[in-house]
């Protein structure tokens, strides 16, 4: 199942309600990606405006990394409440019913960005070094791809590889028996040696 399947397919009757605290959390962690991208640089050098002695300048609000960070945490709290709420919700459901809503949960609250790339991006950003994360999502959308490869193939085909390639292993145990020889002396022939 791709990303974008998996985002266009709704959720059971059910859990219809799911997908709309869902597309809210979504939608509050899009404002504040919007606000992270807005939030002024920090200004280096000095400032050129007047500060006399006794006069008392606000305190500046704090650097941008601290915003950045700080806004990232909200939106980190946003996801793991939404997705709580999710968990809480499906414990007492079927299985298979509970695991579905939370992979549709899961992809669309944590969407991977490898799984967008073009593959020509996907290989250069295959070869780069990467962290723990970047890393699990790579190996995610490749394991999706091949995935999707594996089912577009109709099943004819699959079968005919699978046994040719227990044939092939197969054939690696297979012996022409007149090839073989008995080198080793017989057993009677030992005891008539012992006779003599």
């Amino acid at each position: 199942m791709s990303h974008k399947e998996s985002r266009e397919t709704p959720y059971p009757p059910a859990f219809s309600h799911l997908e709309e605290k869902v597309r809210q959390a979504k939608e509050q962690i899009g404002q504040l990606e919007n606000l992270i991208e807005t939030t002024p640089k920090d200004k280096t050098g000095p400032s050129l405006g007047l500060n006399p002695p006794g006069f008392l300048r606000s305190r500046p609000l704090g650097s941008h990394d601290q915003r950045v960070a700080a806004l990232k945490g909200q939106i980190e709290q946003i996801r793991k409440d939404a997705f709580g709420q999710i968990e809480k919700e499906t414990s007492q459901a079927d299985p298979k019913t509970a695991r579905l809503v939370r992979e549709h949960a899961l992809s669309y609250l944590y969407p991977n960005p490898v799984k967008e790339m073009s593959p020509d991006k996907k290989e250069t950003f295959r070869q780069s070094p990467k962290d723990l994360e970047q890393s699990q999502e790579m190996m995610d959308a490749i394991l999706s791809d091949y995935q999707e490869k594996k089912q577009q193939v109709p099943e004819k085909e699959q079968g005919s590889t699978q046994a040719s390639l227990s044939q092939k292993f197969m054939a690696t145990f297979h012996f022409n028996r007149s090839e073989m020889t008995d080198k080793s002396p017989s057993k009677d022939a030992d005891r008539d040696k012992e006779r003599d």
